[in-house]
């Protein structure tokens, strides 16, 4: 048995069917996280750079504005203010998104579905065990019988 607790559900081929559903239904849920994961991660990288160069133009247009001491140019720089302070935002908003995906797939791959499968093994083997000793006394029976 691996180092996973079991599920705590009797071992029964009722159990058995059950649980076999279940796995493949978070298989699938980890499908679709892990691909929600790896969009957000390249919106992520697409946001990164647009955040970067209208902070290099913000960047600029502040020093611009300081420099002139215009009015129209500490306007300029207000307005690109807005959009930085906006995309910075959006931007940590979807990586705390993708973070959360992250933890997702994390939990569903390394901890719920390795859990449910040690327990459909665990219910293999003990309906496999109580199969091979009704057989034994199965054998047993019949020989007393001969």
């Amino acid at each position: 048995m691996s180092r996973h607790q079991l599920i705590k559900v009797p071992p029964t081929k009722n159990t058995l069917l059950e649980l076999k559903k279940q796995v493949r239904f978070l298989e699938d849920g980890h499908a679709l996280l892990e691909r929600k994961r790896e969009l957000l991660t390249r919106l992520v990288y697409e946001r990164v750079g647009e955040y970067q160069q209208l902070r290099t133009e913000t960047h600029a247009a502040i020093k611009s504005a300081y420099h002139w001491l215009g009015m129209a140019h500490l306007r300029m720089g207000s307005l690109q203010l807005i959009r930085l302070g906006e995309s910075e935002l959006a931007l940590s908003r979807l990586m705390a998104e993708q973070r959360k995906a992250q933890k997702r797939v994390n939990a569903l791959k390394y901890n719920i579905i390795p859990r449910y499968r040690d327990t459909i093994r665990y219910i293999e083997s003990v309906l496999e065990e109580e199969c091979n000793e009704r057989c034994w006394l199965w054998t047993l029976i019949h020989k007393g019988y001969r």
